[in-house]
């Protein structure tokens, strides 16, 4: 309650005048704030000139009388949502309500005045505090006052991690779980909309029973974006409700930096690091939803035994057809590294002769097999390839190359445990030497991105975007595209995070604004992708707004 109280001030605040139960509402800080920071962002990435936010009003006819200093909202009422004409208002603050409505040649009177909007029917009403109600429906209005004093009631439904993200970002929209989940059942496409929060659905089957687990679980999910010079802020969160099996393991606090610091500080294509040390993160991820597939004593004890997991995926000299993932880089932190070892083994041997979906794995470990330094490494090998006689290519081909599956070695350190995707000593030398120092985690292109997410991570991860792009230069060139791009040796990777507080969690991702500005060469480079930024709008029906 006192995050939520503290955060209240800091929220739009036109959502004072918005009734807490409406099924889901957009809603700036300011307006002007938003124009100024998508147009600094548009600088200084060299982005193709696009209408700022205010422009579109202005283009729209809402721009006399319109104070673009303030907070805005627009609000998605009760209603049918496949209609032609959706049931929203907009609820504009105003510094001249006669003279918003005198642009359109309407003059302002008691009640609601209608008016014609490039080319539509649209009615507004005059509502306290210096702000103006506006509708495509008449009826909306009618049984709209706008009274104030909803803040507080929307700062406690979003809860802390929501109040951060809406006081954070240049728009945002806050959505009612409830009615979410039905628009969502109704209109599978929007599933994708989603993706981060399927990560919370603790193993259920598919993404759409994860997220409907979310929603059941949750009050109100919020997502946000906000634009600087410095780049690209995207945040989803989602407030679960305090008699909720997710309240518990989101009221949980991380710290991944230090796993990270377990890992070599090579140039990478993805790296990560998930903090489960937690009892509450460990209760989620072994029971639940997801027990069942949880099951077997050696996976119990590995869940148990670990208290998170960092990994890193480094490029692979043979390039993508050697195997993306062909050069991994595992580290599990324990407190008992022996159990732990024991468990990872029998997990291994568990699955040898195992078949799934036409595919047989065969497997291999043995002790001793190698030494780096003094430490004694265990080789293992797990080939997942089709059973005889199905004719069917594996997809681990493409993955891990001819292995078709990871082979590489295991080492014991003294705070946990190592695996490594190929039989790279070398690799795994510098994977056991890392923590002393040159580790990921200390890497300046890294840090550089760390800073601009959110602290108290409970899980993190990073794309690196050269060596992506190194790696699939020379594919490109095979397959006869030549791009002439010069890519920033020091091109900072994008960064994603996830932190939970007070019963909710906030993924956020940064794009930083080299990589946009670099990826807007490529689409450009690759065939004019992005032809059609800033042309004008087409009037596709429906309200001006």
């Amino acid at each position: 309650m006192a995050a939520a109280t503290t955060a209240r001030a800091d929220i739009p605040a036109a959502l004072d005048r918005v009734p807490a139960g409406v099924m889901a509402v957009i809603a700036v800080p300011s307006l002007e704030r938003m124009d100024r920071n998508v147009s600094s962002l548009i600088t200084a990435t060299g982005m193709p000139q696009i209408s700022t936010p205010t422009q579109m009003m202005r283009m729209a006819g809402f721009g006399e009388g319109v104070d673009m200093t303030r907070s805005a909202a627009i609000m998605l009422m009760a209603g049918h949502m496949d209609a032609a004409v959706p049931p929203a208002v907009l609820l504009l603050p105003v510094s001249d309500y006669g003279a918003m409505l005198g642009a359109f040649g309407a003059q302002a009177g008691a009640g609601v005045t209608s008016f014609n909007a490039a080319g539509e029917q649209m009615h507004a009403k005059r509502i306290d505090g210096g702000y103006a109600a506006v509708s495509p429906m008449r009826e909306l209005l009618d049984g709209f006052d706008g009274a104030e004093g909803n803040l507080a009631a929307h700062a406690i439904r979003i809860g802390a991690s929501g109040a951060e993200v809406a006081s954070t970002s240049d728009i945002v929209l806050i959505a009612d779980a409830e009615s979410l989940a039905a628009i969502m059942a109704a209109q599978p496409g929007m599933m994708g909309m989603m993706g981060p929060l399927a990560g919370l659905g603790g193993g259920a089957g598919d993404i759409e029973g994860m997220l409907q687990g979310v929603l059941s679980e949750a009050s109100a999910i919020v997502m946000g974006t906000r634009a600087s010079a410095r780049g690209m802020h995207v945040d989803v969160a989602a407030q679960f409700k305090r008699d909720s099996s997710r309240f518990e393991a989101f009221s949980a606090r991380g710290d991944t930096g230090r796993l990270l610091r377990n890992l070599p500080g090579d140039p990478f294509l993805v790296a990560f690091a998930i903090d489960t040390s937690d009892p509450r993160i460990k209760t989620m991820l072994a029971g639940g939803e997801g027990g069942g597939q949880m099951a077997g004593a050696a996976m119990t004890t590995m869940f148990d035994k670990a208290d998170g997991q960092a990994g890193a995926i480094y490029p692979n000299p043979a390039g993508l057809l050697g195997g993306i993932f062909a050069r991994g880089v595992y580290y599990y932190p324990s407190k008992d590294p022996a159990a732990l070892m024991v468990a990872y083994r029998q997990i291994i041997e568990e699955m040898d002769g195992t078949v799934a979906d036409q595919l047989q794995t065969t497997t291999s470990y043995r002790e001793g097999a190698a030494e780096v330094e003094g430490t004694k490494l265990d080789a293992y090998s797990m080939r997942i390839a089709a059973v005889p006689g199905v004719g069917m290519p594996s997809p681990m081909a493409m993955l891990y190359g001819p292995a078709q599956g990871p082979n590489g070695h295991m080492a014991r350190a003294e705070h946990g445990i190592y695996a490594t995707t190929s039989p790279d000593t070398a690799l795994m030398g510098r994977a056991l030497r890392s923590s002393r120092g040159g580790s990921l985690g200390e890497a300046a292109m890294v840090n550089q991105v760390s800073e601009m997410l959110p602290k108290n991570r409970i899980a993190e991860a990073y794309i690196g975007v050269k060596p992506i792009i190194d790696q699939a230069m020379p594919f490109l060139a095979m397959m006869g595209q030549q791009v002439n791009v010069q890519v920033p040796q020091d091109l900072p990777p994008v960064g994603m995070s996830a932190v939970s507080e007070g019963g909710g969690v906030r993924f956020t991702a940064f794009v930083p604004a080299p990589v946009i500005k670099t990826s807007v060469e490529f689409a450009q480079n690759l065939g004019g992708m992005m032809g059609g930024m800033g042309q004008p709008r087409q009037n596709r029906g429906g309200p001006a707004f």
